[in-house]
């Protein structure tokens, strides 16, 4: 927090955290100009940088830091991995039901562009029992998790951020190279009997 008294803002926090050379830096969140240059440059300058930031998908990251004024020269030589994910509840081991995928979900699973394979292959997912049980004190669910995707920015991503490829075609490449994307991820937890696949659906 910048304190005025003390002419203490964000620039010199930054200079007192690069001064003491961690190898790891934590940051809340980029969220302008000023938090995604210095997440950048320690990056460039040899430290681990691990944060979050506002995108609805791995991919779209990538647009969201370049409307943040980074070059993406800079993205491509700075970013190791870009990883999305959902919060989700979690089934209660005890009293989940295991059902048959009914045509509504398929549908809003292949629009999700789950490989039609993967769904063919498993047509047996898990839904929260209405009314719970003890365990669970009738909610069907304990605690949480999350169903995520991560891009990896190997040699083929990075030359694609460089030339200015679009979220689209970061995305397909990442199909491509066979990454598991979140629909996948929370198909397979679902299937697994881990989350309801209803909740699934609804939080990609």
């Amino acid at each position: 927090t910048d304190n005025e008294d003390t002419n203490f803002d964000f620039l010199q926090a930054t200079k007192a955290i690069l001064r003491q050379d961690p190898d790891i830096i934590m940051m809340a969140e980029v969220r302008d100009a000023d938090t995604a240059r210095f997440a950048i440059d320690a990056a460039n300058t040899g430290h681990l940088v691990l944060t979050t930031l506002h995108a609805n998908t791995a991919a779209s990251a990538v647009e969201r830091l370049k409307k943040l004024g980074v070059d993406t020269l800079d993205i491509a030589i700075s970013v190791l991995a870009i990883m999305s994910q959902r919060i989700v509840k979690k089934l209660c081991p005890h009293c989940r039901q295991k059902v048959t995928l009914n045509d509504e979900q398929k549908t809003a699973l292949l629009k999700f562009d789950l490989p039609k394979d993967i769904l063919e292959a498993n047509k047996y997912v898990f839904e929260a029992k209405k009314g719970g049980c003890y365990f669970c004190g009738g909610k069907g669910y304990q605690s949480v998790t999350v169903i995520n995707e991560i891009i990896p920015f190997n040699k083929e991503i990075k030359k694609m951020v460089i030339d200015g490829a679009s979220e689209i075609a970061i995305r397909d490449a990442a199909d491509e190279q066979k990454w598991k994307t979140m629909v996948i991820d929370g198909f397979t937890k679902s299937v697994e009997g881990l989350c309801d696949i209803n909740d699934v659906i609804k939080r990609i």
